[in-house]
């Protein structure tokens, strides 16, 4: 598996695709915009998209798949807890930042959180972990881990959002901190870091407010 990282809209989200090259298949993780160009370049670079995965329902993170689905077929994947942000400005955070965004797509695969998923660009394992978003999840294929607005270097996501909770994001966090051994993790925005760094420096679990 290869990892590329795209950055997209406004508020520099990472979108990450995931290839195999045996294959030529991908996986497309927060395409938060720029669907067509990310179907295009896919295209263009003789890879088929197959599958894409949604860490949760902020519209930084989901503008991007309805054009994406619309000209790939691949399938989405969502916790049931987000969907409710998909079409609704108020819970997915662009009314807060004065725009009206709505997704325009319905998942085709609803996640709980504990599945073990079997994707074109090899096995992950699912992670809920709520407190940026009641539906936040994380992705975890190993030597990466794909963790959306839940944790980013020396730093976590944002609580204050529709059922948002720092109670909750520090849990969640200290999960993928308890997790057996290292992994590079890919956050939704900002630099790569990993769960070695962010065990020693990330101030999420000492700090006691949002």
């Amino acid at each position: 598996m290869n990892t590329a990282r795209l950055v997209v809209g406004e508020l520099g989200t990472n979108c990450y695709i995931l290839t195999d090259e045996e294959t030529k298949t991908a996986v497309a993780v927060d395409p938060g915009a720029d669907g067509i160009a990310i179907a295009g370049a896919l295209d263009a670079s003789g890879y088929k998209l197959k599958e894409i995965l949604l860490t949760h329902g902020h519209f930084d993170h989901i503008c991007g798949v309805h054009d994406l689905q619309r000209e790939t077929g691949a399938k989405i994947f969502m916790h049931r807890s987000d969907i409710c942000m998909i079409d609704d400005p108020a819970l997915n955070f662009s009314a807060e930042f004065g725009m009206d965004a709505e997704g325009g797509f319905e998942p085709d695969v609803i996640l709980e959180g504990g599945e073990t998923l079997e994707l074109c660009a090899g096995q992950c394992r699912v992670i809920h972990t709520p407190g940026h978003s009641e539906g936040g999840v994380c992705f975890d294929f190993g030597r990466e881990l794909l963790c959306g607005d839940t944790l980013m270097r020396g730093s976590y996501g944002r609580c204050d959002g529709y059922l948002g909770s720092f109670e909750k994001l520090k849990k969640s966090i200290k999960i993928l901190f308890d997790l057996e051994g290292d992994r590079i993790v890919l956050p939704g925005h900002g630099r790569t870091s990993t769960l070695a760094y962010e065990r020693a420096n990330n101030p999420i679990l000492s700090d006691s407010a949002e």
